[in-house]
């Protein structure tokens, strides 16, 4: 502090006279200086008459350079004297509140290692996988001079089969007064891990109870054996050792933990009870219910695709109708629109980073009773003929069943009904959950970047969190394991994804090796094709066209009027992917494609998004095409990526009897049994004996184990304070249109001048920080 102060004073220069001097910096070192001065050494503890020194404090003072506070001893002592009470057996636990900046990972933490490991019990400090990383170092700091202890790391998986290794470590982190670091996974997948060793065990000695005993023996009869899928007695017996030397393994590691103390830091994030949870889905892989039916197939997604068209129509502009072309069908959009629109005005919605749902209250008087209008043309077009309108309008809305005579009729035709209770599930609960999300940063797809890197740390990604959309722990950062566990919110977020972000590099060779495979099993010459014809409705769709094919007089990109593409028969029958698409341009009619000229999208969407294709840009045919041809995979990348007929042929792709190239049919699938640990496991006592933990902003959702926390007395008033002070926040409202680059716009030119850009809205979306700061220093920061 002393040499922060006389800096400060070499560099403060003499002041012009009238001028107030520039005396800040100093004044700051100076009261730096004035309150390390006068701060009392905390190490002494008053038992009067006299005073007892804790060497440990300040040798702790000296190896990390800095002076306790005396809220960090009295808590580090509150929590020394809380766990240390009684039996060492005893179960115990306390959390207490420390907000951010008070030393919990640099001072508490450290401190708290140093009195608790003394060679006779584990000290285990769990942290969110973020902050694993800065945990280690900071320790490694701290114990790597003259107070030496070991960090060790707990590292467990899936694919981890416990090893007396295992124990040997943490033996030995037990031993020499190391520290062993994890994270909630990793402390979750154990728990699970020994649950799924007994279940095998258990499920293995049911099975040689049950199976009867063979009549004969021998070679012959083992093949025998073998041949009809019988398994080996000897390898049975190998592999029921091999599973009571790993169950033997984690019970030991268990009575180790059970005897140490575990440290928690971040506490509201680890045990929260909605975001800790980890499942292992075992069993044989099932397509999902009401995927496979005769008479609905695919209707799990189908439903879904048609739900969100006339929202996907309001945002951008464009959509695949799934329903017949009407005046009735048409005005029904009109109205979604109008709507969308309203709500955008009174903020209920907003259009920035794209639509997104604000205010419930507006979805359900506004959007839901036309919703289900919309949803009602789709259930009639499917068949379902037993109830009249009003009283399907009743159930998918209002969840109303029919009378009992009606009802008795429709237990006929089970698809009916679960045709109309999915309707009625994804509008009143789903949709408004899913558009009240925003993309890349509560949800969305893996980049190829954010693939590869999973694939050199983890060695393997599943298909499901490749394809499918994955949940976002903050802007454009993926959670590095987490999938959504209910289907229907995944494949709604996984739809909507694919529409705001578009096709990757890969999606689209995907897809056009797909169609170009199935343009080869047809017949015929090659221009008579349908998937030509498929192909040629995309590419006119995005503006541009096929070389080689007729383009008729006055086109611009934009399929017919009347439903036709030029350069194609229209007699030729169309792929069932190559559904009507309303125009986007204010009266135009519907016609197949629709990216044309004055149809752009909005401009927070990406430059992709907002560039128009160039009039009538040429592209090869689909038998031309030269896969590793980058300009020219590059040009049907840039035309094809947004397109909502390639996404939708993407995402789905039925063909009968043939192998299923959809996303939702590769990945939608369910197991018959499932692992699940949460939070409970880490703070309840089923794995630690003893456990602290400490959070800047906590709460009482906690198992019921821990207790309630020790609030900090005053920081929350202290927040509010602050938060709520005219002098340190002022609001201003943005206007209806705001769009990335004008908020940005804003900020660099406020004046007086601003600091720091802290989006806790998470409103600037697609934009790196690189691109941010790029952006406000164009903007004249």
């Amino acid at each position: 502090e002393m040499l922060c102060t006389r800096r400060s004073i070499a560099r403060v220069a003499p002041a012009e006279p009238g001028t107030p001097h520039p005396a800040s910096p100093l004044s700051a070192a100076a009261r730096g200086l004035s309150m390390g001065l006068q701060s009392p050494a905390r190490a002494e503890s008053e038992a009067a008459p006299t005073f007892l020194y804790d060497p440990r404090f300040l040798v702790f003072e000296s190896i990390s350079m800095l002076i306790l506070r005396e809220e960090q001893v009295d808590l580090v002592r509150y929590f020394v004297t809380r766990l240390s009470r009684g039996d060492r057996s005893e179960k115990r636990a306390v959390v207490s509140q420390l907000i951010m900046g008070a030393g919990k990972t640099t001072v508490i933490l450290p401190l708290l290692a140093l009195l608790l490991a003394d060679g006779s019990q584990l000290i285990i400090q769990v942290v969110p996988a973020t902050l694993l990383t800065f945990t280690r170092a900071v320790l490694r700091e701290r114990f790597s001079s003259f107070v030496s202890k070991p960090i060790y790391t707990f590292a467990f998986d899936r694919a981890t089969i416990p090893a007396p290794a295992l124990v040997d470590k943490l033996r030995d982190a037990e031993r020499s007064g190391g520290l062993v670091c994890s994270t909630p996974t990793a402390i979750k997948s154990f728990a699970l891990a020994f649950v799924h060793l007994m279940h095998q065990l258990d499920y293995n000695l049911r099975r040689d109870l049950q199976r009867p005993e063979p009549r004969e023996s021998g070679p012959s009869f083992m093949r025998m054996g073998a041949f009809f899928g019988r398994q080996n007695p000897t390898g049975d017996a190998g592999v029921a050792s091999a599973l009571h030397e790993q169950v033997k393994v984690c019970c030991e590691v268990m009575s180790i933990l059970d005897c140490g103390v575990l440290m928690l830091d971040e506490v509201d994030l680890i045990l929260h009870p909605l975001r800790s949870e980890l499942n292992w889905p075992l069993g044989k892989r099932m397509p999902l219910d009401f995927t496979s039916e005769k008479h609905a197939l695919g209707m799990r997604w189908e439903l879904p695709l048609h739900l969100l068209d006339p929202l996907h129509y309001a945002g951008y502009g464009e959509c695949v109708m799934q329903v017949t072309r009407s005046k009735r069908s048409e005005q029904l959009l009109q109205r979604i629109k109008c709507a969308v629109d309203r709500g955008c005005e009174e903020r209920a919605m907003t259009r920035q980073p794209h639509l997104q749902l604000l205010e419930p209250r507006f979805y359900e008087e506004n959007l839901r009773p036309l919703l289900a209008l919309w949803l009602l043309l789709y259930i009639i077009k499917m068949g379902v003929t037993s109830l009249d309108e009003e009283e399907m309008r009743a159930w998918i809305e209002h969840g109303q069943p029919p009378s009992k005579g009606k009802a008795a009729a429709l237990e006929r035709d089970a698809w009916q009904v679960k045709l109309l209770n999915l309707s009625h599930d994804l509008l009143v609960t789903t949709l408004p959950f899913v558009l009240s999300k925003v993309n890349r940063v509560t949800y969305g797809l893996l980049s190829p970047e954010q693939i590869e890197a999973a694939q050199r740390e983890h060695g393997h990604v599943p298909q499901s969190r490749r394809l499918l959309a994955v949940p976002f722990v903050g802007k454009d950062t993926p959670s590095l394991a987490s999938e959504f566990s209910h289907p229907d919110v995944l494949i709604s977020l996984t739809i909507l994804a694919y529409s705001h972000e578009g096709l990757r590099d890969s999606d689209v060779r995907a897809v056009l090796g797909a169609l170009h495979d199935e343009m080869h099993k047809q017949f015929g010459p090659y221009h008579a094709r349908p998937a030509l014809h498929t192909y040629i409705q995309w590419v006119e769709g995005a503006g541009a066209r096929v070389r080689g094919m007729r383009q008729p007089a006055g086109a611009t990109g934009r399929g017919m009027a009347d439903g036709s593409s030029s350069g194609c028969d229209a007699s030729l029958p169309s792929t069932p992917l190559s559904a009507p698409r309303l125009g986007t341009c204010p009266g135009a009619p519907y016609a197949v494609g629709g990216a044309g000229a004055g149809c752009g999208w909005p401009a927070s969407a990406g430059p992709a998004m907002a560039a128009a294709a160039p009039p009538l840009r040429e592209v090869w045919p689909l038998h031309l095409i030269e896969w590793d041809n980058t300009e020219q995979m590059s040009v049907l990348f840039s035309l094809l990526r947004r397109q909502p007929e390639v996404v939708r042929y993407y995402l789905v792709n039925e063909k009968p009897k043939e192998e299923p190239r959809g996303v939702f049919r590769r990945t939608m699938h369910f197991q018959n049994l499932k692992l699940c640990a949460s939070g409970q496991e880490i703070g309840g006592d089923v794995l630690f004996g003893r456990r602290m933990g400490f959070s800047g902003t906590p709460n009482n959702l906690l198992p019921e184990e821990l207790g309630k926390c020790r609030f900090a007395r005053g920081d929350d008033t202290r927040m509010l304070h602050v938060l709520t002070s005219p002098s340190v926040v002022e609001a201003s409202v943005l206007p209806v249109d705001w769009s990335v680059v004008g908020l940005l716009k804003q900020v660099a030119e406020c004046d007086p001048p601003l600091h720091a850009l802290i989006d806790t809205g998470a409103l600037i979306t697609g934009l790196s920080n690189g691109d941010v700061a790029r952006k406000l220093l164009e903007a004249g920061l």
